[in-house]
């Protein structure tokens, strides 16, 4: 910490004016250092709700923009309007497929493709990407959301193997966002 104290200029001038906005502000936030700040980009889905209150306790009301859905494996949407968990599919940069919630636990389970898909059903996507990757199961849950440029949109609400497992209860990450969001 001492070398790297020494290698810092001081800052005195930022310091106090850091000083002044936590005491008029109650504390630092980052509305009261940034208050042009004007939008934020983060990880945004279903699981955020629970953050959503103290987001805007600590930025004040921005909009708020989900990073895009994609893995190592390829990119399989975007986010197309602040505020929501929304994704539109990237059809250009990956084939999608999809898994319906019914058959998951098959080892060779049937796909539909995006057209197919049912409004508010829960699926686990399939991806094939330009890098050779054919018909890679992501794991990961969508739920069909709202049309958008008149594709379904898609709203990632987990993993499909997050559970917890207590005497062989098994609960999904989706019922324990659900039940802490009723409480």
């Amino acid at each position: 910490r001492e070398t790297l104290a020494r290698r810092l200029p001081s800052a005195r001038q930022r310091a106090r004016l850091l000083d002044r906005l936590a005491s008029a502000n109650g504390g630092l936030t980052p509305r009261a250092i940034w208050p042009e700040l004007t939008w934020i980009v983060t990880a945004y889905g279903p699981a955020f709700r629970t953050y959503e209150e103290e987001l805007g306790r600590w930025f004040g009301q921005k909009l708020v923009w989900g990073s895009q859905y994609g893995a190592s494996e390829g990119i399989v949407g975007i986010p197309w309007e602040p505020n929501s968990y929304a994704h539109a599919p990237t059809v250009g940069s990956s084939f999608l497929e999809f898994i319906p919630e019914l058959h998951w636990n098959r080892s060779d389970p049937p796909t539909v493709l995006l057209e197919d898909v049912e409004p508010g059903g829960r699926y686990e996507v399939v991806i094939t990407g330009w890098n050779g990757l054919y018909r890679y199961r992501l794991g990961d849950v969508v739920q069909v959301a709202p049309i958008f440029c008149s594709s379904p949109s898609l709203i990632v609400v987990g993993r499909r193997e997050s559970v917890v497992s207590a005497v062989w209860e098994k609960t999904t990450e989706a019922q324990v966002v659900a039940a802490v969001e009723r409480s």
